[in-house]
């Protein structure tokens, strides 16, 4: 996947899509493309947060410590692993890839980066924590 390719996958991305085009140009420009195959583990739960994905394509499932079935499952646009970043945490769940999938990946100097460049992108990852707190309580009431 080309630096083009990746910038229009980064404009369907909801943290990403405030941002200008060149800008988004330039965010491509410093990541990675990465495809896991169906079934493959693409984080773990306890390992270093070190880099933040974007679904380009494929579906991944999301799983939680102590439960067997699947938290939340994610479709292109989604991102994965921005709040271990933000946190400098280990990883919270496990994610594998359901079916063959690309991922767009930023380790965790040049998301920094990004972050302060773009802080109004801060705005947008707070606000899907807090979507997520909501639903997860609402979930377990």
């Amino acid at each position: 996947m080309n630096a083009a390719q990746r910038a229009e996958v980064l404009a369907h991305a909801r943290v990403f899509a405030q941002i200008p085009r060149g800008d988004l140009a330039v965010l491509a420009e410093m990541m990675q493309t990465e495809s896991f195959l169906k079934g493959n583990t693409v984080v773990e739960v306890g390992e270093p947060a070190d880099r933040v994905y974007v679904v380009a394509s494929g579906t991944l499932s999301v799983y939680v410590p102590g439960t067997a079935t699947r938290a939340r499952q994610l479709r292109a646009g989604d991102v994965l692993g921005e709040y271990g970043m933000v946190a400098s945490a280990a990883r919270t769940a496990t994610v594998k890839a359901d079916e063959d999938s690309v991922l767009l990946s930023l380790d965790y100097e040049r998301f920094h980066e990004y972050l302060v460049r773009f802080p109004q992108a801060l705005w947008v990852l707070f606000e899907g924590a807090a979507r997520r707190l909501f639903e997860a309580e609402r979930r377990s009431s």
